[in-house]
């Protein structure tokens, strides 16, 4: 299938579908645990029918076509004629597979496969047929009314009798925003249309003049005649969003009603074609007594304008200053990811030139003090520099609530994950999210998704147990798993639980000995032995699967979570489960930190990092084989490490007892930094060295000082990741 050259209507049909297709998943998962929720098969319903409506609207036949006979499926199960089924729930969701194959193809990111679009509405068929659902063709030929059935029509007449035709006079008159919505009338005008024949006849009386035509208002509102074997319930499915706060009116009719033959008297007058419009075949209502007006007609009404309708049992939908008096209204604007960025860079250079200015304060304060005050430029200057501080920070805060999302986004495919897991090996398991409304920045939640998808493929493969072991354990035949989110000042949380066996400590102790990971006659701790699962290649599994051992790609896994400037760290208890501690920044852009000295230079610890600051005067230092130093803390052995020495620098204070610690940890595992002084707290902007001049290692980036210079931002994972004992 060629891809799609998609314009600007298609693109925001695109990006509506891509969140959409979200939210079905969830639904069609939380439907499959709890089949008796019928408004979850209702909501699902209502997605196909729009995805049907925007891709028809939009040019996308095929796939117009295929959501189509997903929503009669549906139907079907909103009707009782289908059960919520493991059968039908695995069709639905494979057509979620199809859907995201047709989505990748119009943003030329793959292909459909054909043979499997093919095979999934064969399901749909054949489930229709278990259930008794008739799927009809997308668009039906018109019903050809007869006294007697044809040749072709006897031969294969079905059993039970033919539904009887009936004709419905329909009335749209919609509110003038709703072009708004991005819904095209037209389109439910060939939805109703497939159901029979259809006579439209528009109203053309409040349309202004061209000068004072504003185009994204809707002027037109239409009468129509359908005559279909449909029953009513059909019709109002197509218009079902449109029953309430719009002129919508369905009634079954045996004639036509005065008000259609006073507009089929206009219509006959109107000399300009392009003010009519008739879809399908108007002689067959002829044939119920309905027939267009014609020179031979009996004389009607002159073609004056018609008096307003009559009322519906609702009141008329109220004008746009009614409803934002009555109910505010929520707007959303999309905007492309990059011109955020750029906002938010140029906010950062604000903050830079904020810095700057405060510290031009600091110093014209301490020459007014030494002129006795004589200047007068410091309080004024002080007055003006705390407003601007203030409406930096609400700035700031804004545009960062600006890229935040909520994270249930990248968790919520993680419960189909476990589900096909689950229903491929034989396995019992659930997916438990807590915390999916936290929100976080784009960024780090786009990023997220590997990680996370590793873990829980490890959790599932060789944490949690077959069900025949799990009960002879005395365990729930079905396994739990958990993910959990929070949000904890300036840091986001996650963890990520399973009652599974836990990890083996003793097996990974045996390979990572094999691998010469461990000295000759050291016994590491239980901490220590869980990090050997994150070097390169470490695997405990004894054979080869699909989804990998735990261990396979730990490395990947946490380079992954640091280059998010985040750090992980692994509990487990065996026969009980294991933990994965995630902790992550709400934002990459700015971050709080503790600007200090080495030998005349400036560095950034993040905040987040450190956990005190001492005078270590009174700690003792020791060294391993010439090849680490050590402090003491509280009967503590922490590593030291000398920032002089781990970037060269000369003039640093070189006596420990001469400087100042920072205890910093990440990942459960804590060291101190050696610097010569704590200069100021800040909060900076990073700039990334990679993208920009090259990658540093133990450097997550650079920032700007207020005198201008250039400070390097620590990166602590780095660093002490290093570190050799």
């Amino acid at each position: 299938m060629a891809t799609i050259n998609v314009g600007e209507v298609q693109q925001l049909f695109l990006q509506e579908m891509e969140e959409m297709l979200q939210q079905m998943e969830e639904d069609m998962l939380f439907l499959e645990a709890n089949p008796a929720e019928t408004d979850r098969v209702h909501g699902l319903f209502r997605s196909f029918h729009t995805l049907k409506g925007g891709a028809g609207l939009s040019g996308f036949s095929e796939l117009a076509h295929y959501t189509h006979k997903a929503e009669n499926l549906l139907d079907g199960v909103r009707a009782g004629k289908l059960a919520v089924s493991t059968g039908l729930m695995s069709a639905l969701l494979e057509a979620l597979d199809c859907l995201k194959a047709f989505l990748n193809e119009a943003c030329g990111r793959g292909a459909v496969d054909a043979l499997r679009v093919q095979s999934s509405l064969e399901k749909f068929a054949r489930l229709a047929g278990q259930g008794g659902v008739l799927l009809p063709a997308v668009a039906p030929a018109a019903v050809v009314p007869s006294a007697a059935p044809t040749a072709a029509g006897a031969a294969g007449a079905a059993p039970h009798r033919s539904p009887p035709m009936q004709t419905f006079f329909i009335r749209l008159r919609f509110a003038a925003d709703l072009f708004t919505a991005r819904t095209d009338p037209l389109v439910l005008l060939k939805d109703l249309e497939a159901l029979g024949t259809l006579l439209v006849f528009p109203h053309p009386q409040a349309v202004p003049t061209l000068e004072q035509l504003d185009p994204h208002q809707l002027h037109l509102w239409w009468t129509l005649l359908l005559k279909t074997t449909a029953p009513q319930k059909k019709l109002q499915n197509i218009l079902m969003f449109f029953l309430e706060g719009h002129d919508v009116r369905i009634e079954l009719i045996d004639g036509a009603p005065k008000e259609i033959r006073n507009q089929l008297a206009i219509d006959s007058h109107v000399t300009d074609p392009s003010r009519r419009l008739t879809i399908g075949q108007p002689e067959e209502v002829e044939s119920e007594g309905v027939a267009p007006a014609s020179q031979d007609a009996p004389p009607l009404p002159p073609a004056t304008p018609l008096p307003p309708p009559a009322p519906v049992s609702r009141p008329p939908a109220p004008t746009s200053a009614e409803s934002v008096a009555k109910k505010p209204v929520e707007v959303s604007l999309r905007v492309n990811i990059q011109k955020l960025d750029g906002l938010i860079n140029l906010i950062g250079e604000m903050i830079l030139i904020h810095t700057r200015l405060r510290q031009s304060y600091e110093t014209l304060s301490v020459q007014d003090e030494e002129t006795g005050g004589r200047m007068g430029l410091r309080e004024n200057l002080g007055q003006i520099l705390d407003d601007h501080d203030r409406i930096m920070q609400e700035l700031h805060a804004q545009a960062m609530k600006v890229r935040m999302v909520p994270i249930g986004g990248v968790l919520f495919p993680l419960k189909r994950l476990v589900r096909d897991f689950a229903e491929q090996s034989g396995k019992q398991m659930q997916l438990h999210i807590v915390g999916e409304e936290t929100e976080v920045d784009k960024t780090i939640v786009e990023k997220l998704n590997g990680p996370l998808t590793h873990l829980v493929r490890n959790s599932m493969d060789h944490g949690i147990e077959m069900p025949e072991v799990r009960r002879q354990q005395g365990k729930n035949p079905e396994g739990r798993l958990a993910l959990q989110v929070a949000n904890r000042k300036n840091s986001i949380l996650i963890e990520l639980t399973d009652d599974g066996a836990g990890v083996n400590y003793e097996r990974v102790l045996a390979i990572a000995r094999e691998r010469g990971l461990v000295a000759e006659g050291y016994q590491p701790t239980k901490a220590e032995i869980l990090q050997f699962l994150f070097h390169s290649g470490f695997s405990t599994a004894q054979e080869i699967t699909e989804i990998s051992g735990r261990g396979v790609g730990m490395d990947v896994v946490r380079r992954e979570i640091e280059a998010l400037r985040g750090s992980i760290h692994i509990e487990s208890t065996p026969g009980k489960g294991t933990l994965f501690h995630i902790e992550l920044p709400l934002t990459l852009a700015v971050i709080d930190g503790l600007l200090v000295g080495v030998g005349g230079r400036i560095f950034v610890v993040p905040l987040l990092s450190i956990v005190e600051t001492l005078h270590p005067r009174f700690c003792h230092f020791d060294t391993v084989k010439q090849q680490g130093e050590l402090v003491k803390i509280r009967n503590q052995y922490l590593p030291l490490l000398r920032l002089h020495q781990i970037f060269a620098i000369d003039r640093a204070i070189t006596d420990p007892e001469q400087g100042l610690l920072i205890l910093v940890e990440e990942g459960g595992h804590k060291s101190c930094l050696l610097v010569d002084e704590i200069i100021d707290q800040h909060q900076v902007v990073i700039k990334n060295l990679e993208q920009n001049l090259m990658l540093v290692e133990g450097v997550a980036g650079a920032t700007i000082l207020g005198n201008g210079c250039v400070s390097l931002v620590l990166d602590i994972p780095g660093l002490t990741r290093h570190v050799t004992l």
